[in-house]
């Protein structure tokens, strides 16, 4: 016989804060879940067009949502002790059993009308009891209504696991919009519930990362002829782009100390690249092996040496051992690392896909992101380690 779901209730007149509470599991354990979602999600971009954290308005009030399987359920706010007030919807009811529910979570209209630029979709998704996880759900725009027949655009679509996860969903193709989102809970039964929270658009943070390069001994050995040649740079920066794709990967260098340099406003993540002369794929500073990589977290400048091949170029001067397999995958792969580590998944153009925490190990879903290589970061302070891994 299934428990009933517990909740419990805590003061402390000694505390100046008042946490949230424990939430209740289908079992009637207590989910001890940690805060451990990570910056990624909760910092502004340059722009907030939307953003709900369900904190200000308990209610959701400003989302309409849809019971289209008539049972009775929908969507309704919650608080966690995982992260605040958020809002769930139920494949079980401790009462009732197994629930086979199709419940609509549809935003207000988010105008877009002035945005020209790259848009996020970011918000954090979990299931509220571990132990029976495997809720599903999918995400999707309708440019017209908030009806649930205008929602013929699908972003993204998966089932969840045990993790916390963040997700960063490109919309760029709808600025200049109003749009409205939709989260459906449906093809799943006889899990708990799923927990939807800090849904945010947003325009995606930019550092100004400098590039410098030492052209001096390309000069020497007169693979570079300065007056002549045109260094530039490519890689996942521009999309693996033809070397001089655009002027704005030439590197300059004008008060004419053979240092080039340029300028390029970057968002957080890791990239990978290269230097070419003039405009050959064989004019490149080696033939194969490792590319150069950076891990972006703010404003930086890379000092590299044309044609000096770093070396360990994916790890970190202190490096996490960690292993990443199967690699190929076919989308679902397993992170080992020893301890308490966050681990980002990162696409060849340095779009964040996901970031969850795991303790000692830990298993990744990418069945729904395109095929192509990505870069698996675990980091655990400032140790930290990175892997590429191909999703066939």
């Amino acid at each position: 016989m299934r428990k009933f779901t517990l909740l419990l209730t805590v003061m402390s007149f000694l505390m100046v804060a008042v946490n949230a509470q424990p939430i209740a599991t289908r079992s009637g354990k207590i989910n001890n879940l940690d805060d451990n979602t990570s910056t990624e999600l909760t910092k502004s971009g340059k722009v907030v067009y939307f953003s709900d954290d369900f904190e200000a308005d308990t209610t959701a009030s400003a989302w309409t949502m849809y019971d289209e399987d008539g049972d009775g359920n929908n969507w309704f706010p919650t608080e966690t002790n995982t992260t605040g007030w958020a809002i769930a919807s139920a494949s079980y009811d401790n009462v009732g059993g197994a629930l086979t529910p199709n419940n609509w979570l549809v935003s207000p209209a988010i105008d877009l009308s002035d945005a020209t630029g790259d848009l996020d979709l970011l918000y954090t998704v979990y299931a509220q009891d571990p132990d029976w996880a495997a809720e599903h759900y999918k995400v999707m725009i309708s440019t017209t209504d908030n009806s649930v027949g205008s929602f013929t655009d699908s972003l993204f679509e998966e089932t969840i696991d045990s993790n916390i996860y963040e997700r960063a969903l490109d919309i760029s193709a709808y600025a200049g919009e109003t749009i409205y989102i939709a989260f459906q809970h449906y093809d799943v039964t006889d899990m708990f519930r799923i927990i939807l929270d800090n849904i945010q658009v947003a325009e995606p943070v930019t550092y100004d990362v400098t590039f410098n390069v030492d052209m001096r001994p390309a000069v020497d050995s007169a693979d570079f002829v300065i007056g002549e040649d045109t260094l530039n740079l490519t890689g996942s920066i521009t999309g693996w782009t033809e070397p001089i794709a655009g002027p704005e990967y030439i590197l300059e260098d004008p008060d004419g100390d053979t240092i080039y340099s340029v300028v390029l406003p970057l968002e957080e993540g890791e990239y990978e690249y290269k230097y070419f002369v003039n405009s050959s794929w064989d004019n490149g500073e080696w033939d194969g092996g490792d590319n150069r990589m950076i891990t972006v977290e703010g404003a930086m400048t890379v000092d590299d040496v044309f044609g000096i091949e770093p070396v360990g170029i994916f790890e970190s001067p202190k490096a996490i051992e960690m292993s990443v397999y199967p690699n190929p995958s076919n989308g679902i792969i397993k992170v080992e690392a020893q301890g308490a580590n966050k681990v980002t998944v990162i696409s060849a153009i340095g779009q964040v896909i996901t970031s969850q925490e795991i303790q000692n190990q830990g298993t990744i879903n990418l069945s729904d992101v395109a095929s192509g290589v990505y870069f698996v970061r675990v980091q655990n302070g400032d140790r930290m380690g990175v892997r590429r891994v191909v999703i066939e």
